[in-house]
């Protein structure tokens, strides 16, 4: 009792001589250091024993519009030491000191008897000053507030004592040069905040030191084509769209990209530089499959929603909404003289046709399994639908692509062999080979012409989603939901390269017109562009 009252005497007396000068003059610190040592046990104990529990406190008012501590039955603010409890009601978590109402001086939180979760100074009511925090993880931190805002310099820490990050904040926001490392004590990124948010360019390491990615964030978000490597070193470029990409298109003279998200969008960027064009919007529903017109001038989106719209792709502005099919609408491709749309449900296992001026019906196809996905052969003749295969009362068979004669409606031939639903179907440009994407982790070519299956490529981990043939007709991608694209010899079926990227499963692949650009459509929101090797 006699060691607290001489401090709350020596406290008083501190305060009093300061009362009358500047703030300014001293240096928050100082108040710190003319006050009880609360890490000594011995003396928090103390304290704690007459300090006054802060529900005990009542909050009021001042004249001025402040809210105050003032103790039960007084009319004039508090000074003192206050604590506050843990849910129990019992334990005391945190210590601190109260002048004319408002917090000044010494404050203290705590896990336990032994650890420190927060520690600084209070200045007439606002964190100011040197302070330090740990969380429950032993992740540590230090920085210095002014008038309850973080400024200055702030360094922080991982839970096995290696720096995590260091910079400076103005006015409670980051501000400047940041750097971030591994818990290894490797770099990990590295670049510039304005008012908070990253601005300017970033730069990006994995935990072995190796390059991950750089480029320019805007206002908080990346912006542009940014640079890439892969873990073997395997330089890539990529677009941040933020959403999950379900589908990508080149136009025809290769100088614009669309991609289909699952937030129902539809975005057009410049494959030169990654810069954003357009926002497409008016889907309700994500957009699973994206396709360009053979003239470049029109771009098809397809919706879970059951809808198809047509777009003008210089000015982004909605020309036609076909309605047709029932929901779970899942691919759209145009004919080669660009006349007609068709689309694939595996809802409702149709396949429509439409006339692409008017916006109208033509004619159905299908009825016979679930429409996955559709794809127009080179001359228009023939159609080819990937199922999940013969629906039956009591069960789906393996998967299965159908031909069918466009002009007529008739179907031509079941190509059957894959174990599972087939999600992607191409055409070869010489219209001679059809490959397939499946479920069951493999693509098959077949002959177009006979049906007969020619070569099975297997070497996928998961489901393959898309597949596309280059332009010249030797090379076929495929991307699949193991992470990887595959590049595969059409002659031989043998594999030729792996591409793998930032871990991410892949929706959707598709060639550039010249053949040398692959683009990728991933889960983690990017559109990932390789030089074809």
């Amino acid at each position: 009792m006699k060691l607290f009252t001489m401090l709350c005497i020596c406290f008083a007396l501190f305060i009093g001589c300061g009362s009358d000068s500047d703030d300014t003059d001293s240096p928050t610190d100082s108040i710190a250091g003319n006050l009880p040592n609360l890490d000594d046990l011995k003396v928090r104990e103390q304290i704690l024993a007459e300090a006054i529990y802060e529900y005990n406190l009542k909050l009021r008012n001042s004249p001025s519009g402040e809210l105050l501590y003032y103790a039960p039955n007084q009319q004039v603010p508090y000074t003192g030491w206050v604590k506050g409890i843990m849910s129990d009601g019992v334990v005391p978590f945190s210590l601190w000191q109260v002048q004319n109402g408002k917090r000044h001086g010494i404050y203290l939180r705590w896990y336990n008897s032994q650890e420190t979760r927060e520690k600084g100074v209070y200045k007439n009511g606002f964190k100011d000053g040197t302070w330090t925090y740990q969380d429950n993880y032993g992740r540590k931190s230090e920085g210095t507030f002014k008038n309850d805002a973080e400024s200055g310099w702030w360094n922080y820490w991982h839970d096995n004592g290696q720096k995590w990050k260091e910079g400076t904040f103005k006015d409670g926001a980051e501000s400047g040069l940041w750097t971030y490392w591994h818990d290894n004590g490797q770099k990990w990124k590295e670049g510039s905040f304005k008012d908070g948010t990253e601005s300017g360019l970033w730069t990006y390491w994995y935990d072995n030191g190796q390059k991950w990615q750089e480029g320019i964030f805007k206002d908080g978000v990346e912006s542009g084509l940014w640079a890439a490597w892969d873990q073997n070193g395997q330089k890539y470029s990529k677009i941040v769209t933020g959403n999950s990409v379900n589908s990508v298109a080149f136009s025809p003279d290769g100088k614009t990209i669309a991609s289909g998200s699952e937030d129902s969008t539809v975005l057009l960027f410049d494959v030169a530089t990654g810069t954003y064009i357009h926002t497409l919007e008016g889907n309700l529903d994500s957009v699973n499959s994206v396709a360009f017109s053979p003239d470049g001038n029109t771009i098809a989106s397809l919706s879970r929603d059951g809808t198809i719209r047509l777009w003008d792709v210089a000015t982004g502005t909605h020309e036609h909404t076909l309605e047709g099919n029932r929901r779970y609408l899942n691919s759209v491709a145009f004919s080669p003289d660009g006349n007609t749309i068709t689309s694939g449900s595996s809802r409702d296992a149709l396949i429509l046709f439409w006339d692409v001026a008017t916006g109208t019906q033509k004619h159905t196809l299908g009825g016979l399994g679930y429409a996955k996905c559709v794809a127009f052969s080179p001359d228009g003749n023939t159609i080819a639908s990937g199922s999940a295969g013969t629906l039956t009362s009591s069960s789906i068979a393996g998967g299965t692509i159908r031909l069918w004669n466009v002009a007529t409606g008739t179907h031509k031939h079941t190509l059957e062999g894959h174990l599972s639903t087939v999600y992607s179907i191409a055409f070869s440009p010489d219209g001679n080979t059809i490959a397939s994407g499946s479920e069951d982790d493999t693509i098959r070519l077949w002959d177009a012409e006979t049906g007969t299956h020619k070569h099975t490529l297997e070497g996928h981990r998961s489901s393959v989603r898309s597949v596309a043939f280059s332009p010249d007709g030797n090379t076929i991608a495929s991307g699949s939901w193991d992470w990887t694209i595959r590049l595969w010899d059409v002659t031989t079926g043998t594999q030729k390269h792996t591409l793998r990227g930032d871990p991410s499963s892949v929706n959707s692949v598709a060639f550039s017109p010249d053949g040398k650009t692959l683009a990728s459509g991933c889960n983690d929101g990017t559109i990932r562009f390789w030089d074809v090797p």
